[in-house]
């Protein structure tokens, strides 16, 4: 980190900001920095997988989350439940514990991604998706410095 600020004092070409000085602007740069520093360790190259599961499918989910606990250090399953489907949550839940019992589960009711991130108990680095929502994650994590979202062919 060191080394970082002293970059910074050198470079006359820190970007400006209606709202912040100097300092702050390098504030946030090193912060930045530091985020992409701790999520490089080891342990902490996580991955976020979210589905429904309305249905817990072998070639679909069950085949994306453990691809995702095959390439990442720890994985976290959002169960996204609507309205319509709140009566099941509690056996999509049992089900995906029963597979994976020893992976960590959080709920939304949206599949917004900020909202869902917030709610993670472990630092993201991924977002697993299937070929059918991974452009939608990519929109959604366009300002997420660090977060990609990675593509899991279900039928391969």
């Amino acid at each position: 980190m060191g080394e970082l600020t002293d970059l910074m004092n050198k470079n006359k070409h820190i970007p400006t900001h209606m709202k912040k000085n100097k300092l702050n602007i390098q504030d946030d740069i090193q912060l930045t920095a530091k985020l992409q520093l701790i999520k490089r360790l080891d342990g902490n190259n996580n991955a976020l997988v979210i589905g429904k599961f309305r249905v817990l499918t072998d070639d679909g989910h069950v085949k994306i989350i453990k691809r995702a606990l095959e390439n990442f250090d720890n994985v976290v399953v959002c169960i996204v439940t609507s309205k319509l489907n709140k009566h099941t949550i509690e056996l999509r839940q049992k089900l995906i514990e029963t597979v994976f019992p020893n992976i960590e589960i959080i709920h939304a009711s949206t599949g917004n991604l900020s909202t869902i991130l917030q709610k993670s108990p472990i630092n993201i680095n991924a977002i697993i998706a299937g070929s059918d929502r991974v452009d939608g994650y990519k929109k959604q994590l366009v300002d997420k410095i660090g977060i990609k979202a990675v593509e899991i062919n279900r039928y391969e």
